[in-house]
């Protein structure tokens, strides 16, 4: 292979590998951020506000929308409602700053 040829193709090697810049518009110029604190407090308080004890929060993960753009989160938390305990959903959404409280059905 000629020099010409192997530079040719680690020009396209390495352009392969670089990553697309992100999309354009409002929120993207830089990462959003994420405040799992917020949203796990806000989920607590929406829990007891509907008249349950939280005894944990057995996890939190982030939510996405549309190409990726963080939404928000959905807590999974371990409740008391008098004597019986059980799991909810909590849905949290960082725009509105509303907790959404779900039972989590046994299928």
């Amino acid at each position: 292979m000629k020099p010409v040829s192997v530079i040719a193709a680690l020009g396209l090697v390495a352009l392969a590998a670089c990553e697309a810049p992100p999309p354009a518009g409002p929120g993207w110029d830089r990462p959003p951020t994420i405040n799992v604190t917020r949203a796990e407090r806000a989920c607590v308080a929406q829990a007891e506000r509907q008249g349950l004890r939280v005894r944990s929060i057995v996890r939190t993960d982030i939510v996405t929308g549309s190409r990726g753009r963080v939404i928000g989160t959905q807590s999974i938390l371990r409740v008391s409602h008098g004597r019986r305990g059980h799991a909810v959903r909590c849905n949290y959404t960082f725009d509105t700053r509303i907790a959404r409280i779900t039972p989590i059905r046994r299928g």
